[in-house]
């Protein structure tokens, strides 16, 4: 990143975004950890990491996608 993409950042003209390629052993645990209900603050403490990170790894399309698959997937489970 040049000097001024930097100092951009820092004045908070650009966002960052966060897309995850594919779920590493850490984003499994804060899945799970979001599948029992726990807040980012909680789960952030628990994996050593900021709330923030929790929030853009939460946000990004593939943990969705498979935190939406593993409710569906816990509900079905009930249901039989």
């Amino acid at each position: 990143m040049n000097r001024d993409g930097l100092e951009q950042r820092k004045a908070g003209k650009v966002s960052m975004s966060y897309q995850l390629k594919k779920l590493l052993p850490r984003h499994k645990k804060i899945l799970e950890l979001c599948l029992q209900g726990k807040n980012f603050v909680d789960i952030a403490k628990e994996v050593m990491v900021s709330p923030r990170a929790i929030s853009y790894i939460y946000k990004s399309p593939i943990f969705m996608n498979e935190f939406r698959f593993q409710m569906w997937k816990r509900a079905f489970e009930k249901r039989l």
